[in-house]
């Protein structure tokens, strides 16, 4: 049998291209975007993960200690105050409701696996878009950054998580097609821009 992560690749392939036709990420490595616009885009990406991240915590918990997974919503939340958007208006922005409110063990990795797949992306983006928007790690793009983390790194200690957990608990289908739909969902709710 095929390697789960290279089906998931190939699944949702269509929808990752699609997400990087969308103008403001077609755009962004070109520096064409002004600064409300990108609070904008991090605006839009925290509505969307803010619920994923709690349904995924519900059913895996995340531990610094051993960490197969790493919340972004806090740099997200980091980024957007730097920009001027106050702790407290956080939770006035609109929220995707297109994800799982509540998540079987298979929908969470498979959100997990484009979370951490888009870190992979998101540091691609890094120095091009820093210059573009005078923006730093430190400063407003901490998200798109990984705050400096080794992105690599954890990227592989999440594969290996993924695959061993999957195969044990039989998981392979729900991931797939958690990625394929949260993907797809990712790509409407950022349509909306």
């Amino acid at each position: 049998m095929e390697d789960l992560l290279v089906r998931l690749k190939q699944a949702i392939l269509p929808y990752h291209d699609e997400v990087h036709r969308l103008p403001i990420l077609r755009d962004l490595p070109s520096g064409r975007v002004a600064l409300s616009e990108y609070r904008r885009l991090l605006e839009r990406l925290y509505g969307f993960w803010e619920p994923v991240e709690a349904a995924v915590e519900a059913l895996i918990p995340y531990r610094p200690e051993a960490a197969v997974w790493n919340p972004r919503v806090p740099l997200l939340a980091q980024d957007l105050a730097f920009l001027g958007v106050a702790p407290s208006a956080l939770e006035s922005i609109p929220r995707c409701r297109r994800t799982p409110e509540f998540m079987k063990q298979g929908e969470a990795l498979g959100y997990l696996y484009l979370s951490e797949g888009s870190r992979l992306g998101g540091r691609m983006l890094g120095d091009i878009v820093e210059k573009a928007l005078a923006l730093t790690p430190y400063s407003g793009f901490a998200y798109f950054s990984s705050d400096g983390a080794d992105v690599e790194k954890m990227w592989s200690v999440f594969r290996d998580f993924l695959r061993s957990h999957a195969k044990v608990h039989h998981l392979d289908k729900e991931i797939i097609h958690a990625s394929r739909s949260g993907f797809a969902a990712l790509n409407r709710w950022l349509t909306e821009l």
